[in-house]
């Protein structure tokens, strides 16, 4: 477990994180302002979507506008690169360089580092961790659901470079790949149950694995208010009423 701001990762109920998909710093100040103030316990910052990504200082800026609104809201800063479905089309240095910029400012609880997108993520990722921040080191297939003992061993390294948090998210292309998803997640967390894992099969099909985290072995999923970060995300809402649930049932 991993608790910041009295929210604790891995015990119980998946948190939900709600992501920030906009363009302009106001809007991005805006909506970081009004899901923090409706009480939801984590914001991503999808970075990527930033028109003034590439200055660092325009970074910093508004991290520092941010913070005021983050005392109780866990902020997780992401660059989705082209490459793992995203936007950003960056340097490795760049990206390497505003990652530490963000993981070390007080506004900024989690960092998601892309682990195969560094030549070498093991310094990548002992550099972020000399910061006060959980560093989830992420892999995100957009076309397919890789070999399931392929991705478990994607994960081992993840774990023995130090990562927080692994997370895998991937696509499907029939039920099967669904099962193989929560097959690997339920493979992770009982090989390594002390350490925390993120894991979804996105699309329509792989909403399931959204809502069964507690069961599975997930401890964040991603719902959406308003425009959606990635396919599938449900609405945070109702995801949320659905994760009450499934608790509740678990309690008999």
């Amino acid at each position: 477990m991993i608790t910041r701001k009295s929210i604790t990762l891995g015990n119980g109920k998946p948190v939900i994180c709600v992501p920030v998909v906009a363009e302009k710093k106001e809007e991005i100040l805006a909506q970081i302002k009004t899901l923090a103030g409706n009480g939801f316990s984590m914001i991503e910052w999808r970075a990527d979507y930033f028109e003034q990504l590439k200055d660092a200082d325009a970074v910093r800026l508004l991290l520092d506008e941010a913070l005021p609104f983050l005392s109780n809201t866990l902020l997780l800063f992401t660059i989705r690169t082209k490459a793992q479905g995203g936007r950003a089309v960056l340097g490795e240095k760049l990206i390497a360089n505003l990652e530490a910029l963000a993981a070390g400012h007080e506004a900024v609880d989690l960092i998601d580092m892309e682990y195969l997108e560094f030549k070498r993520p093991d310094k990548h990722l002992k550099r972020l961790k000399k910061q006060d921040c959980i560093v989830i080191t992420s892999h995100h297939d957009f076309q397919k659901t890789p070999d399931p003992d392929m991705l478990k061993k994607l994960v081992a390294h993840m774990y023995t470079d130090g990562a927080d948090i692994a997370k895998i998210a991937v696509m499907p292309e029939s039920e099967a790949d669904v099962l193989k998803l929560l097959g690997l997640t339920n493979a992770v967390h009982t090989e390594w149950p002390d350490r925390l894992f993120v894991s979804m099969s996105m699309g329509g099909i792989g909403n399931i694995s959204r809502i069964c985290g507690e069961v599975f072995g997930s401890c964040i999923t991603f719902g959406s208010v308003g425009q959606a970060s990635a396919p599938g995300q449900i609405e945070a809402q109702k995801l949320a009423q659905v994760l009450d649930l499934i608790h509740d049932s678990l309690q008999r």
